[in-house]
């Protein structure tokens, strides 16, 4: 059960941080408009510096998933009650 838990919270995290930094990314492309001819995403991810910090979240996220999974499909026996 503790696996689960965790595994929700660190996917909870990490899809805060996703956001947030596609919401600054998005607000920042009405401010300074068109970055070299491109309006892809990861391309102001890339040109704020931000892209280090987007593959930890990313990676915290399926870390979290993994656990997850491994947390329902696990024989514990904190998962079965007697």
């Amino acid at each position: 059960m503790r696996k689960i838990i965790f595994s929700g919270i660190s996917m909870f995290i990490s899809s805060i941080g996703i956001i947030t930094i596609i919401f600054v990314c998005l607000y920042c492309n009405k401010i300074y408009g068109v970055i070299n001819g491109s309006t892809k995403l990861l391309v102001y991810i890339d040109w704020f510096g931000l892209t280090p910090i987007f593959a930890v979240f990313c990676l915290i996220g399926i870390l979290g998933f993994c656990i997850g999974l491994w947390g329902v499909f696990s024989k514990d026996k904190d998962n079965f009650k007697k």
